[in-house]
């Protein structure tokens, strides 16, 4: 008995070791916090979700929550493009960038830091699209070092995805491959177990299906939005909007 709970207890470290496994660091609270930001789309409560975290990472400023840190800090930063809100943007952004660079630096989560890095560099783009020409090179290297350093980290696919979708054809930019990705992350989120209070995992769906909607296959845009309100039937973009949009084809 003794010797099989020595090997459960090695097993559940190597798990929790294993890069990807972003969501078993961040507290249930913080997780729920950002769930619930991501559907409403208000900011308060993406404020809040960086609030906790933050606080978490002043009381103990480990690598861990540096990153947890940084991933919340990331969820404000996207949801800013939606509005335009330049200002919170960059009240964010530079702190944002340091504790990603820092976690690079420091071997801890290198794959998803540096995807969220690409990512982020195409968010500086999306407010300022003459930075494209020397952001657009960086963003690339970094989302293909980060595909080739973890190849079973949800986060970086779900990222490459975005990065492929959301590039021009002439720079690379691939609705197949973004497509590929995709699938792929919902994939290992769905094997790994990740997916209860995951905005990252929802959010690929919404995606996904515009993925598809753009090669022409509405059908499957359809089975995307469809699964995507089965997990969430609050998901008001993708009900109110992505959906009927979608069946009017």
């Amino acid at each position: 008995m003794r010797t099989y709970l020595i090997t459960i207890i090695a097993l559940v470290l190597f798990l929790g070791a294993i890069p990807g496994r972003v969501f078993a660091t961040a507290s249930i609270e913080t997780r729920k916090a950002l769930y619930d930001a991501y559907l409403s789309g208000l900011k308060l409560l993406w404020e809040k979700g960086v609030a906790q975290e933050q606080r978490k990472f002043d009381s103990h400023p480990t690598d861990h929550n540096r990153f947890d840190l940084a991933y919340a800090q990331f969820g404000l930063l996207s949801y800013t493009l939606k509005n335009k809100d330049e200002e919170l943007f960059d009240d964010y952004v530079d702190e944002t960038i340091e504790h990603l660079e820092h976690l690079v630096e420091n071997d801890f989560q290198v794959a998803e830091s540096k995807a969220l890095l690409s990512s982020i560099y195409g968010l500086k783009i999306g407010y300022s699209s003459w930075k494209g020409m020397f952001l657009g090179p960086r963003s690339a290297r970094l989302i293909e070092e980060a595909t080739k350093t973890d190849r079973n980290s949800a986060i970086v696919w779900k990222l490459n995805g975005r990065s492929k979708q959301f590039t021009p054809k002439s720079f690379g930019g691939d609705n197949e491959a973004a497509i590929r990705s995709y699938e792929k992350a919902i994939k290992l989120w769905e094997t790994q177990s990740l997916i209860e209070d995951n905005w990252f995992y929802l959010d690929t769906y919404a995606w996904l299906g515009l993925a598809y909607e753009k090669k022409g296959d509405v059908e499957k845009a359809i089975n995307c939005y469809e699964k995507a309100l089965e997990l969430e039937p609050d998901f008001n973009w993708v009900k109110n909007s992505l959906l009927p949009k979608a069946r009017s084809k």
